[in-house]
């Protein structure tokens, strides 16, 4: 059973035998090739085991089989962004978006993605948008108020730098802290 196997997949993900679980997920898909849960879980692990182009491939079959799959999407994307392939990333992005509207990780990774590409104009509206459908997104607080602070907008970027600040995730944490040591005494 291709289910039985991906869940296989998963348990030798978390014991961090990532060749073993990237076997049997090419098991699960000799079974049922059309499934593109397990094609974007395949995609997951190639990347965790370093192999991007096999990665990519498996989350461009994923998209084909499922064009809605706003994970899927999301996680070709990131892909494509950080290879430098912004122009196609941009529409995954969007896609994702499109077909989950209220998905906070993709107006987040997005507006990370714009932001590296100097268009900080964008990256805030994108910034804003994950905050409303995630008010406690961290990652994006603390972006939010770097792009804030760059821009000298300091009020602003208190507030969010603050939020962040909150964050459970030391990396969120310290960053903030950091940047609200340095720029707001």
């Amino acid at each position: 059973e291709p289910a039985v196997l991906e869940t296989r997949a998963n348990l030798l993900a978390r014991q961090a035998d990532l060749p073993a679980a990237v076997a049997a997920l090419r098991t699960a898909l000799t079974l049922d090739p059309m499934a593109s849960t397990i094609h974007s879980n395949l995609g997951a692990r190639l990347l965790q085991l370093g192999d991007t182009k096999a990665a990519e491939q498996a989350w461009r079959e994923a998209v084909r089989l499922r064009p809605e799959a706003a994970t899927a999407r999301l996680n070709l994307a990131n892909l494509l962004a950080n290879n430098g392939n912004f122009n196609e990333a941009r529409t995954h992005f969007q896609a994702a978006i499109r077909s989950a509207p209220a998905f906070a990780d993709a107006y987040l990774a997005y507006a990370v993605a714009l932001a590296a590409h100097n268009d900080n104009t964008q990256a805030e509206l994108y910034l804003l948008e994950a905050l409303k459908h995630a008010p406690n997104a961290f990652e994006a607080h603390l972006r939010l108020g770097q792009l804030l602070h760059a821009r000298g907008e300091t009020a602003r970027a208190e507030k969010h730098l603050r939020q962040a600040a909150a964050s459970p995730d030391k990396r969120i944490s310290e960053a903030a802290t950091r940047l609200l040591n340095s720029g707001f005494r």
